[in-house]
């Protein structure tokens, strides 16, 4: 059977138990081709007609187990889908168990209380709001993962999502959104993984910029403010786990300094903020977003492994 991938694979590293260093070791590792039977295989895939490409499998070897929280999507609030019944029996029906939100760069400048974005930084569907998108979750049966807002947003923004989303009930005296359908009192929803922004490296650090970032550029920024994101949504709730971006092994700008930062990013965030982490994050894009096909994948193997 063969699977194909094209776009970008987010990968969840948990920390506990793993030195600094040893996470620097860590490689994403992806499965490209499934076959039922052991022993090595080969595959010709034809390229458009113009070339052929052969790929030898050794299907007997693993590299690794997927859990069964491995398969994800990003969910955002953009989507005039996301509500949608069949959206939620199609996600149930893939055996999607997590589900991401508000959605990549979109959390960058993503204000959940308000349900709204930084003026002038993309479209919010008014419906998509927090408690909508945990209907859906529950409607799938999928656990959520929020990635709170890092490129416009505060410490204490988060930690107040934290607690409406977690620590609700009688008494409740934490933030209430301003949305229609918001609760009073909060929830119990008990959302375990929560991670500080999405691909903050591309906020200009090293030359391309495409995230939403109103701090000072560089890993030691983010490094430092991840610690105090940590401590502020743990203060809430001791229980949750805080994952924090880096870069997939050897994939850009894994190594890489610049003039205005002379420190490379995995490194720096994870020896200013491995002791107040669970998880990290890596995006790993094995072909340019918006070219993907699978002549070049097959073309070039040494981007279907770490």
């Amino acid at each position: 059977m063969a699977r194909k991938f094209t776009g970008h694979y987010s990968a969840y590293y948990r920390v506990g138990g793993i030195t600094c260093s040893a996470m620097l070791c860590l490689l994403v590792s992806l499965i490209a081709v499934a076959l039922p039977q052991s022993g090595s295989h080969s595959v010709t895939h034809a390229a458009a007609a113009a070339s052929t490409t052969q790929v030898t499998v050794n299907a007997g070897q693993s590299q690794g187990n997927l859990t069964t929280s491995s398969v994800g999507v990003n969910t955002a609030v953009w989507d005039g889908n996301l509500l949608d019944s069949a959206s939620s029996t199609a996600l149930k029906n893939a055996n999607v168990k997590v589900l991401r939100y508000p959605g990549g760069s979109t959390s960058d400048v993503y204000h959940w209380q308000s349900n709204s974005n930084v003026s002038g930084q993309g479209y919010v569907n008014p419906s998509n709001n927090f408690d909508a998108f945990m209907g859906v979750a529950q409607a799938t049966g999928a656990q959520p993962m929020i990635t709170v807002n890092y490129g416009s947003g505060t410490a204490q923004e988060a930690a107040g999502w934290v607690q409406y989303a977690n620590k609700g009930g009688s008494g409740y005296n934490g933030p209430v959104p301003t949305y229609s359908g918001a609760s009073s009192s909060g929830h119990q929803y008990g959302i375990k993984y929560w991670e500080i922004g999405n691909e903050i490296y591309g906020n200009g650090t090293y030359g391309s910029s495409w995230e939403y970032d109103t701090h000072a550029m560089g890993p030691s920024t983010y490094a430092t403010n991840v610690v105090a994101y940590s401590q502020a949504m743990k203060a809430v709730d001791p229980s949750i786990k805080i994952g924090a971006v880096l870069t997939a092994p050897g994939n850009w700008p894994d190594g890489q300094t610049s003039t205005s930062s002379p420190q490379p990013w995995n490194d720096t965030v994870l020896s200013t903020a491995c002791s107040s982490i669970d998880f990290v994050i890596a995006h790993w894009y094995p072909q340019g977003p918006g070219t993907e096909t699978d002549a070049n994948l097959l073309s070039t193997p040494a981007r279907s492994r770490a």
